[in-house]
């Protein structure tokens, strides 16, 4: 499997990489919750292959300590007020599995009755005899034994009372007791009840594939073709069939199987066809048996002893025909859709079939075989014993026919393993995906002390990782074996001797994440049991807390809490970000800011602190590691919270966790002269603060005070934790996919300026937010549109968007025009295609900017109007770039209006599963802004860009742009160029070097059955968006940049080059080498570029242009 790399944002210090691929629509609509680069979409199909025979319907499942007794008596069905001492025992759950006990809860099946009523709890005295009929009993006068275990877990003789006085009456028991009992009763004491209970979770749900029913004798017409489990329809049908099981019988087994291969490679199978991505659609049988198989012969033959096959032999194979093993091994290898091409993902060492083929899990329940162990190694004989009917060895057949299907096996002695065996068979059929990540540098030249911090993540159980890359001297590249992995060292990690400090926030201040801080709501999260039930079991709540803070006790055993590959969740669109010490001339030591003691050069002077690197991930935290990879704070958002079912807390614990979202955007960080706290009498100072956002995850943003990580303790949450700003406070925030920017503003007050992202609750109008640092440290949030000196935050909508057609505004940049420091203008684009200016300074007469009066820049009759206004099919979800204007005779001419800015962007998005094929024409814009708006494409001069060298690279016209002619009717205010790809979208921020703009473009591709695609690496020039009057970086990659780098006999320059392995992130620079990242390999890709010489080689940030 492999580690894929994608490089997202800069760090502040210059370096610039790509915003992140988004995954929200831009009208309402689903989010996706998983990254659309790591994998295929196509569900695979999962047909559940039941027990039906008789002995599914018996009450008593005899303990393995019970059988090591030497006890052999196993009725059918129970005496709930027996005679004999023998019948006793089996109302001992230390004896009986599946007797009651009075340690555990038993909840009711996933589902509606007959009367289409959902299962609920039961009354003792009218308890259903089977859940989806009406028929009751009444069960006051029914008792158990409780089993007196010496605290081995395994049942010894004398363990299990038998004498009445003994007896735990039912009628004598607490009225929650009373109602476990029923519920046991109910549905769990007999064996099918049990795989009922199990089947009808996994069925409600895993939403997310495609499953069907198949029993051994179809008894009451259960069979279930397989069908996509997320309709609710065929959902329901599932459940309903999966409810009227009824068992009677033998065990064929292995007629079973074969009939279940044969569905899946007849005229009706479930396999989809080659533009629904069946080519790629993984299969598989989940079989499970409480019995020894018997029955009638498969008629297949000796399948994995067959020399011809090169899927057995080996430890696959065996002497003997016509086994379970041998079936599995043949709808293994046989491929199951001759007409789709070979393109099943493979895993190496475990499935590498790339045909349609079906694997097979096994799942035996009471029944143990004679193998305790698989074989070690694939490629060895291994000695299976004969499978004999009704014997021991059909159970080792069983395990035997998991390792010939490349499945698994699994053997469940008691209800809660079985449960959790079903679990863990939907839950690695699930797992079988692949794997991506992001990157950042922590500097912006190539010096020798240069470390690339690496996030990553694999979605295999979506664990993550920070890795820190340093630079090798002697090759000035990055080397390849990390320093250090900051999931391995929290992994290894002692959390006795060395615990977490873990911060969240509970609605009105900050707090360390343990359980007696929490909320009432906070706590309702993680008493949630998954299914959708808020238990009172504070026990296995505070369990969950401990878990999310680290705890592995209950992976997998105990509580059955998900099984992680590492404490560290899955870090994808949050790029690492570097804070060492602070920068020096990041703001102004005149006036508006603070002067004297109260300077920022004061401040650098007097800070010195360790460098930290601070990464949203998906595990619900934001982390900081220390530059050697240890984490030292970790910050869990209130906006994480929620007693949704498959959202919360909560979820990250469930075995069957499918991947949500959390702290997903790359955090900023910035200082600003502010209180920290409300107090009377507190007073500004210089702090560094960092904000940060969730993407996907929600809609919230969170400041946290990281001037002196020293202090990053539990014990000072409530002076960490700044606020948190989310919908609940107001509706027009959506997914914050909008990165803040910190600025100091021209009424004298520090805030934070965003975008408000997409899919809020609101007026679905795209709007600028303008959040003032010190709004919320007092725990609460003001509004007043109408005063400006009182209210926490402004608002600033441009009335584009609604209810019913969703705006949002991207990621603004923010422009300091006259150069003395503040938020002057700022330029964003939107979902509908419109590039919007603000205006923050309210120019008077004198030529002064003031404070108040702020609003989208043009007016058109009184409504506000877009700098630019584009198409629908053309959405801008990257942050633009802002210029001077590039024409040095335009820049200084009087005629030429003000601001005389030229704003650079692109246009795409990558947000939907739809957008993957979608092929609207996308293109790359440079606009001027002179002080008018409502400008359209057909004021701005077209270049052609057009691919070359066998579609290698790219050459581009270079017409003029006519800015100042004699007639202003020809005035032409920019330039633009369409991407010629189809599906090329570039939704990656642009960088500009000298009088090169470099940006990174996208083609996802169209296939159901790929993950990534491809893209090109882009450079155009500035003074008109066509291809520059030189090579400007090494297209053939022979180390210079000379005339071998231009195409044709006029010598072009070329203006891109293609990127094929997958989709590649934006770019970055570190001195005169270009970096991308693609989602299909792990590499940095480097390119040559043009030097700057000693000139500032970072995008232009906010300041001063």
């Amino acid at each position: 499997m492999k580690i894929q790399d994608l490089i997202r944002k800069s760090l502040l210090t210059g370096l610039i990489a790509a915003t992140g691929l988004p995954v929200a629509q831009a009208a309402p609509g689903n989010l996706a919750d998983q990254p659309l680069f790591t994998g295929t979409k196509v569900k695979p199909n999962i047909m559940f292959v039941m027990d039906d025979s008789g002995s599914m319907d018996w009450e008593v499942l005899l303990t393995d300590g019970a059988r090591d007794e030497g006890y052999s008596h196993n009725s059918g069905n129970l005496d709930f007020t027996p005679d004999n001492s023998t019948e006793r025992l089996e109302l001992c759950v230390g004896y009986n599995a599946l007797a009651y006990d009075p340690k555990k809860t038993y909840t009711p099946w996933k589902g509606v009755d007959q009367a289409g009523n959902p299962f609920g709890d039961q009354s003792y005295t009218a308890a259903r005899k089977h859940p989806y009929y009406t028929s009751t009993a009444n069960l006051k006068n029914h008792y158990y034994f409780a089993w007196r275990d010496n605290g081995d877990g395994v049942f010894q003789k004398g363990e299990c009372p038998t004498k009445k006085k003994h007896r735990k009456y039912v009628k004598d028991l607490s009225a929650s007791e009373k109602t476990n009992y029923a519920n046991w009763y109910t549905y769990y004491r007999k064996r099918e009840y049990v795989a009922k209970r199990s089947l009808t979770e996994l069925i409600s749900t895993n939403t997310e594939t495609r499953m069907g029913l198949k029993t051994l004798h179809n008894n009451n017409s259960v069979w279930t073709s397989v069908k996509d489990n997320d309709d609710d329809g065929n959902r329901a049908a599932l459940l309903k069939n999966a409810a009227r099981i009824n068992s009677s019988g033998g065990t064929p087994l292995r007629t079973a199987l074969k009939s279940t291969g044969e569905y899946f490679r007849g005229k009706h199978s479930p396999i989809l066809p080659l533009d629904k991505g069946g080519a790629c659609q993984q299969n598989f049988a989940v079989v499970m048996s409480d019995g020894y198989w018997n029955g009638s012969s498969p008629y297949v033959g000796n399948v994995d002893g067959d020399s011809s096959n090169k899927f057995a032999g080996g430890s696959y194979a065996d002497k003997y025909s016509n086994t379970l093993a041998d079936v599995a091994m043949y709808y293994y290898s046989t491929d199951l859709a001759p007409s789709l091409p070979p393109a099943v993902p493979t895993i190496d060492g475990v499935d590498e079939n790339p045909e349609q083929h079906l694997v097979t899990f096994t799942v035996a329940f009471g029944v143990p075989g004679t193998l305790d162990a698989n074989p070690t190694n694939p490629k060895a004989s291994f000695n299976w014993p004969k499978p004999t009917n009704n014997q021991p060895t059909t159970t080792d057949d069983m395990r035997h026919a998991a390792w010939n299907g490349r499945g698994k096996f699994l053997n469940a002695g008691d209800p809660q393993e079985l449960i959790d065996s079903l679990s863990d068979a939907i839950a690695t059929i699930i797992d079988r995906t692949g794997a991506g990540g992001t990157v950042a540098f922590s500097n912006t030249q190539l010096e020798t002390d240069t470390v690339v911090y690496q996030g990553l993540f694999n979605s295999n159980g979506w664990s993550g990782d920070l890795r820190a890359y340093s630079l090798d001297a002697n090759t000035q590249s990055f080397k390849t074996t990390p320093d250090w992995s900051a999931a391995d060292k929290l992994d290894a990690r002692n959390l006795k001797t060395q615990p977490r400090t873990i911060l969240t926030h509970n609605g009105s201040t900050g707090v360390a994440f343990e359980w007696d801080q929490l909320s009432t709501a906070q706590k309702n999260d993680l008493r949630h049991d998954g299914s959708g039930v808020i238990s009172g079991q504070d026990d296995v709540a505070k369990a969950r807390l401990a878990f999310i803070r680290g705890d592995t006790s209950h992976e997998g055993t105990g509580h059955n809490f998900r099984d992680r590959k590492s404490r560290l969740g899955d870090i994808i669109s949050s790029s690492p970000v570097y804070v060492g010490d602070p920068m020096e001339y990041y703001w102004l030591d005149s006036a508006p800011f603070p002067t004297g003691a109260q300077a920022y050069s004061t401040f650098v002077t007097n800070t010195s602190r360790d460098g930290i690197i601070y990464v949203g991930g998906n595990d619900g935290m934001l982390h900081a590691f220390n530059e050697s990879g240890e984490e030292v704070l970790a910050y869990i958002p209130g906006t994480n919270y929620s007693t949704a079912k498959g959202r919360g807390l909560h979820f990250l614990t469930q075995p069957d966790y499918a991947h949500r979202y959390h702290v997903d955007l790359t955090p900023t960080t910035a200082p600003a002269h502010i209180k920290t706290s409300a107090a009377v009498g507190a007073t500004a100072a210089w702090r560094t603060v960092l904000l940060g956002g969730q993407r996907a995850g929600g809609r919230g943003l969170f400041a946290l005070d990281i001037t002196d990580p020293s202090q990053f303790k539990e014990a000072k949450a409530a002076d960490l934790v700044l606020w948190e700003f989310t919908n609940a406070n107001d509706a027009d925030l959506g997914y914050t996919y909008s990165k803040p920017t910190v600025v100091l503003l021209n009424n004298g007050r520090w805030a934070a300026i965003f975008g408000n992202g997409y899919n809020d609750t609101g007026s679905g109008e795209a709007q600028l937010f303008i959040v003032y640092l010190e709004g919320g440290i007092d725990g609460t949030w003001s509004y007043h549109p109408s005063d400006w000196t009182a209210t926490d935050y402004i608002k600033l909508s441009t009335g584009v968007g609604s209810a019913a057609d969703r705006n949002g505004l991207s990621t603004p940049e923010v422009v300091d025009v006259n150069g003395d420091g503040t938020a002057d203008r700022v330029y964003a684009g939107d979902l509908h295609g419109n590039l919007w200016v603000f205006d923050l300074c309210n120019e008077d007469a004198d030529g002064d900017c003031q404070a108040s009066g702020w609003d989208v820049a043009y007016q058109d009759g009184g409504n506000p109007q877009p700098l630019f206004t584009g198409l629908a099919t053309q959405p801008i979800t990257a942050k633009p770039t802002v210029i001077r204007h590039p024409d040095s005779a335009v820049g200084s001419d009087e005629n030429a209006g003000d601001p005389n800015l030229v704003v650079l962007f692109g246009t795409g998005q990558y947000l939907t599963e739809a957008d993957k094929t979608n092929t609207d024409t996308q293109a790359f814009y440079g606009v001027w802004d002179r002080g008018v708006g409502g400008l359209t494409k057909s004021k701005l001069q077209q270049q052609t860009i057009t691919n070359v060298d066998g579609n290698k690279g790219r050459t581009a016209t270079s017409h003029s742009v006519d800015w100042m002619p004699a007639d202003e009717d020809d005035r032409q205010y920019g330039y633009y160029a369409n991407l010629p790809d189809s599906g090329e979208r570039a939704d990656t921020d642009p960088v500009v070097r000298g009088d090169i703009v470099y940006f990174n473009t996208k083609i996802p591709s169209a296939d159901a059955c790929q993950a990534g695609g491809s893209g090109w690496e882009m450079s155009l020039s500035i003074s008109n968006g066509g291809a520059p009057p030189r090579p400007v970086f090494d297209y053939n990659r022979d180390g210079v940049i000379d005339s071998l780098d231009t195409y044709g006999r006029d010598k072009d320059a070329y203006v891109g080059s293609k990127t094929a392995e997958g989709l590649p992130g934006g770019a970055a620079f570190s001195g005169n080498k270009q970096v991308t990242v693609s989602t299909d390999t792990h590499r940095l890709r480097e390119r040559l570029v043009e030097s700057l010489g000693g000139s500032n080689a970072g995008r232009m940030s906010w300041q001063e242009l």
